[in-house]
């Protein structure tokens, strides 16, 4: 007979399985979470709105040159990282889908611009003129 797992289990000194101990083994899955309705309708809101903002940056890639704004460099295919909003959609979802607050900037500086906004003086300067402007009311969604 089969000994169990336990490393200090008497039954493997004297022979004689252990049948209260569990046996240690591969445990079973976890079930996938059900996602609530309220969930559901999160991620279908979400979904339509990554949707309309596709539609508005392309808007954009057909409307301005394809270069980057800190660097000028050229970027030759629009990716979702490309567009950068200056005053962030989380504080100021009223200026979401204004044109004039997005950006076409290549990864690097967008990287670099989340992760030490100082290595960007372009954006910088940019954001703290239009913030100004948002202080003063004269922003228009």
């Amino acid at each position: 007979m089969p000994h169990c797992s336990w490393p200090r289990c008497s039954c493997k000194a004297t022979g004689v399985f252990c049948k209260d101990k569990p046996k240690s083994g591969p445990k079973a899955p976890k079930p996938i979470a059900k996602r609530s309705e309220k969930g559901k309708q999160k991620a279908i809101d979400k979904s339509s709105l990554v949707k309309s903002d596709m539609v508005v940056y392309m808007e954009i890639w057909a409307e301005r040159p394809h270069t980057c704004f800190e660097t000028g460099v050229i970027i030759q295919k629009p990716m979702l990282y490309n567009f950068h909003h200056i005053l962030e959609k989380e504080n100021y979802p009223e200026y979401r889908h204004s044109k004039w607050n997005i950006i076409i900037l290549d990864e690097k500086p967008h990287t670099q611009y989340h992760a030490c906004p100082g290595k960007t003086p372009k954006i910088e300067e940019l954001r703290a003129s239009l913030l100004e402007l948002h202080r003063n009311n004269k922003l228009k969604p």
